[in-house]
């Protein structure tokens, strides 16, 4: 691939993204189109789907990464099960019910004292995502890993001390709680918002961050999860880190 085609398909990942980030304020997330929504949840500054390949070995994995406690992340959850139902040709008292179901979930208590991010691992082939991604290069994968499955083999209190967020002055926070939704492949974590003195891990004078995860716990499979990293000032919105 020629240096010039690099920087055309870098240059138009910088424009969907810094356009679909634009969008989500620019109207109300009811009107978001279900392509919207699935962006936020996989191609934008708070979520992005990680993978990791060889053409030679064929073991890969692929694993969805979400800073859920970024009310965008959570509008876009609410908005595609909208869409899904449809909820538009729900009955007046049956949106009633799903508007009180969905509202501790748009509100999210505890996402006032916590950095909440969420993984996802799936086996698919990247063809199956590459339509509505656009980011996976046609693989044959021998073996895909199950990044959740392998990290929920390990100890709870494992788990919380070798997992967190680092922000790029090295302030480290480990997680504190971490859960395992039922009939989900997926895992919740929860780091603590503010440190003993009331400071937040993220603010505007921070550059970018990184979700953490010890080397050790793939060892077995030959893998090492790579940090993932997300650039602060693009979860920046009036002044506000949202995360």
């Amino acid at each position: 691939m020629s240096k010039l085609t690099v920087i055309v398909l870098f240059t138009m990942g910088l424009v969907v993204t810094t356009t679909a980030q634009k969008s989500i304020y620019n109207k109300p997330y009811e009107q978001w189109t279900l392509d919207e929504a699935w962006r936020i949840l996989t191609n934008s500054p708070w979520a992005r789907i990680e993978s990791e390949s060889s053409r030679t070995s064929g073991v890969s994995y692929l694993l969805e990464v979400r800073l859920y406690s970024a009310l965008p992340v959570r509008q876009a959850i609410v908005r595609r099960m909208q869409l899904t139902i449809p909820y538009d040709k729900l009955s007046k008292e049956h949106k009633a019910d799903y508007d009180a179901e969905v509202d501790g979930l748009l509100k999210c208590p505890e996402c006032d004292k916590h950095y909440i991010v969420t993984l996802f691992s799936t086996v698919r082939d990247p063809m199956e995502l590459r339509s509505s991604t656009n980011q996976f290069p046609p693989l044959q994968m021998k073996e895909v890993v199950d990044v959740v499955a392998i990290l929920k083999r390990f100890p709870r209190e494992e788990l919380l001390r070798q997992i967190s967020l680092t922000n790029d002055k090295g302030e480290r926070r480990a997680a504190v709680n971490v859960s395992f939704p039922a009939k989900r492949n997926e895992i919740v974590f929860l780091f603590p918002r503010f440190d003993d003195q009331g400071k937040p891990l993220l603010t505007e004078a921070n550059k970018k961050f990184t979700f953490d995860v010890a080397p050790e716990f793939f060892k077995k499979e030959g893998k090492e999860l790579r940090k993932v990293t997300f650039e602060v000032g693009k979860l920046v919105h009036n002044g506000q880190v949202i995360f």
